[in-house]
């Protein structure tokens, strides 16, 4: 085969198939807010996160100190707590450098196939059931994402949600 013929058939793409990776897709919703409560006041508060009427609770007791400046602490709060090994969701408690927390909330995407106009809300109650924080938002349209290339697949639907205000 003469060089010019194997130049041509690289600068194409000739008969080469591109080699794909095998990253999954990583949580089809990120929603950022400000946490209200001290760190002692949150190990007592519960979370009930939503998507559409799909919706996990749990709490914060299993932490025993708080996260360090720019840094964050987690908790996972199952969908069934009955299960040996359950689904669910990441809840991230992060600080900032004056301290003041907030929560950085993951919905993984085995959880249901995201669907443009998916309601997701966020609600934190402390120990005596009062609602301190409520946040809702509506998907007009998930960002979609390759990222194994768009040639290999998976397609993922991701969005961010930013509720945070300091």
């Amino acid at each position: 085969m003469s060089l010019v013929v194997v130049l041509s058939q690289a600068c194409s793409g000739g008969s080469q198939k591109q080699a794909c990776t095998t990253l999954g897709c990583g949580p089809i919703a990120t929603i950022d807010t400000d946490c209200p409560l001290t760190f002692e006041q949150l190990q007592k508060a519960k979370i009930t996160v939503c998507r559409n009427d799909t919706c996990v609770q749990g709490g914060f007791s299993d932490l025993n100190a708080p996260p360090t400046a720019d840094t964050g602490v987690g908790v996972f709060v199952p969908v069934d707590v009955d299960a040996a090994t359950s689904a669910g969701i990441q809840v991230l408690v992060l600080a900032s450098t004056q301290a003041v927390l907030s929560l950085e909330i993951s919905w993984p995407s085995y959880l249901g196939d995201p669907k443009d106009g998916d309601m997701y809300s966020v609600m934190l109650q402390d120990e005596m059931a009062q609602t301190l924080l409520s946040v809702q938002e509506t998907v007009a349209q998930y960002t979609l994402a390759y990222p194994n290339g768009q040639e290999c697949g998976p397609e993922c639907h991701q969005v961010s949600i930013d509720k945070r205000t300091r």
